[in-house]
């Protein structure tokens, strides 16, 4: 006979067992979720603690996006934009010292360089007008706004000169940039500087990741490339540069960990099958042409710069541009004995006026050097 009582408080027995062991796997299962939640919390608040931390040391406190900011920086010295004829300009608006040197860095209209507040536009002539274009070195790398050899130019000789110094630029586009700027601001004297380097540049269709314009030569005359500029415009970067780029503690340590890929964009160069010495003569013939069809200049200058430590052959290559120079409006200002001469006659001297790029001390010099050679001639 089957014992119906037995067998129900062994199937309750078991049930019971059962329940116990459910809800023990059930506690075990939300152990392990809460240690998850708390350990997801705890590093999101140990990155937050980071990212608050980081920001206080830095001083970063914009929601800007680093990885941006550190490519553009990294590939120009200064905040740039971009520019559909030109490659990059630098940027308008731009207002203190966010850049490699901490210097002041105005940037007005049309990425011309202010000239600081150390003179009142108003004692300035206003019969007459400078066009200063060039590279870093008319820019003012590494010095602030009214420390460039524009700014002490304009305060020797008492007329307003516009720096449109371009970091980076190579003679070709200094060329395409004089034509624009001049049709706007109608110059009456224009200063295109240039170093030894710029001759190189003008051989590239990329420099830094940015495309930029270029010439080649055709049966004398010069053909300008620059459709790719548009087909090519600075790399935007992945998701997680676009948006983790936002954080400054991300930021260090990719730039930490992994450079190569934090970086990409930043430093590709396409060089031309073309010759710089070639293309930048060829310019420099062209720049009669352009007076010809501008009566209002009274004269070019060109101004041959260079950097501290200049070779035979940066000299040879200037040297051999410099030939292609015939229009009687245009004059050149060569810097290689004055130079010369400061560097054999004072050694401490010479290595003030240089810090990589020209100091304050330097510009005024070659703002010097202008000043009597337009003073002479005006």
């Amino acid at each position: 006979m089957v014992d119906f009582g037995a067998t129900n408080s062994g199937r309750r027995r078991m049930l019971g067992r059962l329940d116990v062991i459910n809800r023990s796997s059930m506690n075990r299962k939300n152990g392990i979720l809460l240690k998850v939640l708390v350990s997801l919390v705890s590093l999101t608040l140990t990155i937050l603690g980071l990212e608050v931390g980081m920001r206080v040391m830095t001083g970063e406190y914009g929601v800007q996006n680093q990885w941006k900011r550190q490519r553009d920086l990294l590939r120009s010295a200064y905040p740039t934009q971009f520019s559909k004829t030109l490659g990059w300009v630098p940027k308008a608006g731009t207002n203190g010292r966010d850049n490699f040197w901490n210097t002041r860095v105005t940037i007005l209209d049309d990425g011309v360089r202010a000239n600081g507040s150390r003179i009142s536009p108003a004692s300035l002539s206003s019969d007459e007008l400078i066009l200063a274009v060039g590279d870093s070195f008319t820019f003012g790398d590494q010095v602030s706004d009214d420390e460039t050899w524009p700014a002490h130019l304009e305060r020797m000789i008492g007329v307003p000169v516009r720096n449109a110094g371009v970091f980076g630029y190579g003679v070709d586009q200094s060329f395409l940039r004089m034509k624009l700027l001049t049709e706007k601001y109608k110059p009456t004297i224009v200063v295109f500087s240039f170093i030894p380097d710029d001759i190189t540049r003008s051989e590239f269709a990329e420099r830094t990741s940015f495309a930029k314009p270029y010439f080649v030569v055709r049966g004398g005359e010069l053909q300008l490339h620059d459709d790719h500029i548009l087909k090519r415009p600075p790399h935007p970067g992945d998701i997680v540069q676009r948006t983790l780029g936002h954080s400054v503690s991300v930021h260090k340590v990719m730039n930490l960990a992994f450079p190569e890929y934090w970086q990409t964009g930043t430093w590709r160069t396409q060089k031309q099958d073309t010759d710089g010495e070639i293309v930048v003569g060829a310019i420099f013939r062209e720049l009669g042409v352009f007076l010809d069809s501008h009566p209002q200049i009274e004269k070019l200058v060109i101004l041959a710069q260079y950097p501290a430590h200049p070779s035979r052959n940066d000299f040879a290559r200037v040297e051999h541009v410099m030939r292609s120079i015939e229009h009687e409006r245009i004059q050149v200002v060569d810097l290689r004995e004055p130079l010369a001469e400061v560097r054999a006659n004072d050694a401490a001297r010479y290595r003030r006026l240089f810090n990589r790029h020209l100091t304050s001390q330097g510009n005024r010099f070659v703002a010097r050097i202008l000043a009597e050679e337009l003073n002479g001639r005006r």
